[in-house]
């Protein structure tokens, strides 16, 4: 009887120590010969303490369970490598990484696949040495030829609003971009229009005209009876509109003219040559009532006599 139990707990022990590791999978399975990369190596029975070769150069353990360790390859001249782990004195099956014997510099990197050194392409950069794969150039950069060492920023007046791109977009018209580096345009604001692509800046509306809304690619002129605050005016303000009641422009004598006021108002009497140059003859003081004014007519250069009577501030 107690044979027989010796012998059952002399077989249970044996087959617990038989039982070795097993790797299932690395990732990656290759890198740079150059570089201590880091592989993650997944199977069963990794046990405490285990240990992994490198074709038998030792690697450093950084994570460690029982069915998943992740290792710093140890620096090697290239070729395939045999990935071993050992736990409680078992060695497990061997595993291959492709180590690449290969150095790339900045503007290029090395293809781990096709083993070769290749510029970064359109839409890539590559910043550093002995990178294995290209950076996508980010939105507000671009990247216009193979072997970029750097992405460029856009230009003020353009864009980028997306990630590996080749070539930077003028702002459209009614938009502008101010800065450098910029993912998208900005609508012009009121007052202001933009009449040409790759915009930097907003135009101020001119005098005269006006631009109630953002984005607009053209002023509107300001309509007969309405005036603006001046430059980049989002609004028109009605004139007010003043009633003569008698005027007098006879030729050789004296001119006169009388006109409706408002208390509160300041009138100006005008003499426009060709209604293009107004000259302020006189300011009189709005009375609420009826106001006559006689004066001496100007030498005209047409030998025509305009007037205007306006409200004036």
């Amino acid at each position: 009887m107690n044979s027989l139990c010796i012998t059952a707990a002399f077989l249970t022990l044996a087959a617990v120590a038989a039982a070795a590791p097993v790797i299932t999978s690395l990732a990656p399975t290759r890198g740079l010969a150059s570089e201590a990369t880091s592989v993650v190596i997944t199977g069963q029975e990794f046990g405490l303490n285990p240990s992994i070769t490198f074709n038998g150069v030792a690697a450093t353990v950084t994570i460690s369970t029982a069915t998943s360790l992740t290792v710093s390859k140890p620096v090697d001249s290239g070729g395939d490598l045999a990935v071993v782990v050992v736990a409680s004195g078992q060695s497990s099956n061997s595993k291959i990484f492709r180590s690449v014997a290969l150095t790339s510099l900045p503007g290029y990197y090395v293809d781990l696949l096709a083993e070769v050194v290749v510029p970064a392409p359109l839409g890539r950069y590559s910043d550093l040495a002995n990178l294995t794969a290209a950076k996508l150039a980010p939105a507000g950069f671009y990247a216009p030829v193979p072997g970029m060492t750097a992405a460029i920023p856009s230009s003020p007046g353009y864009f980028v609003n997306s990630n590996g791109a080749i070539t930077q977009q003028p702002a459209p018209v009614g938009q502008f971009v101010a800065l450098s580096g910029v993912t998208s345009p900005t609508p012009v604001p009121a007052g202001y229009y933009g009449p040409i692509i790759g915009l930097q800046a907003p135009i101020p509306a001119p005098a005269g005209t006006y631009a109630p809304n953002p984005g607009a690619a053209q002023p509107l002129p300001v309509p007969p009876g309405y005036t603006t605050n001046g430059l980049a005016a989002t609004s028109i303000t009605s004139i007010p509109q003043v009633n003569l009641t008698a005027y007098s422009l006879g030729v050789g004598t004296a001119q006169s003219v009388s006109f409706e006021t408002l208390a509160s108002q300041n009138y100006g009497i005008f003499h426009p040559e060709n209604l293009q140059d107004y000259i302020l003859l006189e300011t009189v003081a709005g009375t609420g009532g009826v106001v006559s004014r006689a004066f001496d007519p100007l030498v005209s250069i047409t030998s025509k006599r305009f007037y205007i009577v306006a409200p004036v501030r």
